[in-house]
């Protein structure tokens, strides 16, 4: 089969006949070459996108049954199988669901009365998976699940054909030849593994992911959802656009800036959908922000094995910045810092120091322990049984510092926050996110395994976790 390409405008030829073109350039080199650079990104869009090829296609999404060659086995001596379906079959499937397939025609019954009675037609044709997707195989089966919904029956299609072809910008799809085979047969038997197909996920690799994970993610989803939504309903103040907590005997307003650079740099509150919230940085940041936030506990949660903290507490500095709307609020507010507005440690007493975490979550901190030990009168594990349950939370922390397991005992404790205004959810909770984020993207098929990967396996055995207001 040909390679799959277009045609590219001569945009030399283009540039000689407009003469107009030319005077508007005034003959020089550096803008014609700019137009030329404009014209060729333009045209390059279109032609080295692959999607392009699949815009005039239907879609279809099937239950595909891929072809697991590991554990597949042929005839000896034919090399070959003659049942495909059945106890007989050595075929083993690996059954993933959702996949999306392109071009996927109308099917109709073509019946010819012939002298034998009437016949029908079979029913056949082809089809394309998208690129970096997962390989297909001859002899892999596919349902179509709207068909299925309809009819309440399995109308198996065998793949009778796989060409490999490749886009201009190198990425490979497959055109996909098939037939319609049978019809409700039973093929779980020779199911060896089940996937889901993460069709969000098509161009960039990582489209396949267990089907106990997912459901996991799926979990994991939900709860970071709600944090996420708890956590705007709580801070979130639409007169300053900012997360804001009140502190101190006169409920002051505070922000942290180092908790809303944790925030960018992680993504924490993107999403695709409407409810949309542009997060930045309210005021003018404090001096050698960029700096000081690669010893925060931030950027500990980021990196535990390279990151030495030194910010375990800040003071509380008026915003001035005449550009910011908290300074034009009737009441006051204040940035956390370690440093004053000339860019010095603030080391005074007539300021009060403002922890940034409680007594106990500290020392959870191996950092923290390491440099106030007579603070630490006792061992972790004794300290964390002795949590109060809307704190539980702390224990997912923990486990995520050291390398523990992350499953679903340990996500019921978010459950048990006791969701008030405070100074400890405004910073533990976009911590909790980014720990479940990172969790849920560890499950993918392609994750590589890292210290804090969340362990799959205990995972599989607690997926009867439900989440509930």
């Amino acid at each position: 089969m040909g390679k799959f390409s277009n045609s590219r405008i001569s945009t030399n030829t283009f540039l000689t006949d407009n003469t107009s073109l030319h005077a508007a350039t005034h003959s020089s080199p550096d803008r014609s070459s700019i137009i030329n650079n404009i014209l060729n990104s333009k045209i390059n869009r279109i032609t080295d996108n692959p999607f392009t090829f699949f815009n005039g296609m239907s879609i279809t999404e099937v239950t595909f049954y891929n072809i697991n060659k590991e554990f597949t086995t042929l005839d000896e001596s034919l090399d070959n199988t003659f049942n495909f379906i059945g106890p007989a079959s050595g075929l083993r499937f690996d059954k993933i669901n959702g996949v999306i397939l392109y071009g996927l025609g109308r099917m109709e019954l073509d019946i010819d009365q012939t002298e034998w009675g009437p016949e029908a037609n079979p029913i056949e044709g082809e089809c394309y998976l998208p690129p970096n997707t997962f390989t297909p195989y001859q002899e892999s089966y596919f349902t179509i699940n709207y068909i299925t919904q309809n009819t309440g029956k399995l109308f198996f299609f065998r793949v009778t054909g796989v060409n490999i072809d490749t886009f201009i910008n190198g990425n490979n799809y497959w055109k996909i030849s098939y037939k319609l085979e049978c019809v409700d047969e039973d093929i779980n038997p020779q199911v060896i593994n089940e996937y889901q197909f993460l069709a969000s996920n098509i161009g960039y690799g990582g489209n396949l992911v267990d089907s106990d994970a997912y459901a996991i993610q799926q979990i994991l989803s939900e709860v970071i959802s709600q944090l996420k939504q708890f956590y705007c309903e709580m801070f979130f103040q639409n007169s300053t656009q900012t997360f804001v907590f009140k502190y101190g005997n006169w409920d002051s307003f505070f922000y942290d800036p180092y908790l809303i650079q944790f925030l960018i740099r992680n993504g924490i509150f993107a999403t695709n959908d409407y409810n949309y919230i542009h997060v930045c940085q309210p005021a003018d940041p404090p001096a050698y922000l960029d700096m000081d936030y690669y010893h925060t506990f931030f950027r500990y949660i980021e990196d535990p094995e390279n990151t030495k903290v030194c910010y375990f507490e800040g003071y509380g500095l008026m915003v001035t910045d005449p550009l910011s709307l908290m300074s034009v609020r009737m009441e006051p507010y204040y940035m956390i810092t370690v440093r004053d507005e000339y860019g010095a440690h603030i080391n005074t007493n007539l300021l009060e120091p403002i922890p940034l975490f409680d007594g106990e979550m500290l020392q959870l901190i191996p950092g923290y322990r390491e440099l106030y030990p007579d603070k630490c009168p006792c061992g972790c594990d004794e300290l964390l049984e002795k949590i109060d349950q809307n704190r539980m939370y702390y224990k997912i922390i923990y486990n995520y510092l050291n390398g523990k397991l992350v499953n679903s005992i340990t996500l019921k404790y978010i459950l048990q926050i006791c969701f008030t205004p405070c100074k400890e959810l405004y910073y533990t909770i976009p911590i909790l996110i980014y720990i479940l984020q990172k969790t849920a993207s560890n499950l993918t098929l392609d994750a590589p395994v890292t210290k804090s990967n969340v362990n799959t396996a205990t995972l599989k055995s607690n997926t009867e976790l439900t989440i509930t207001n």
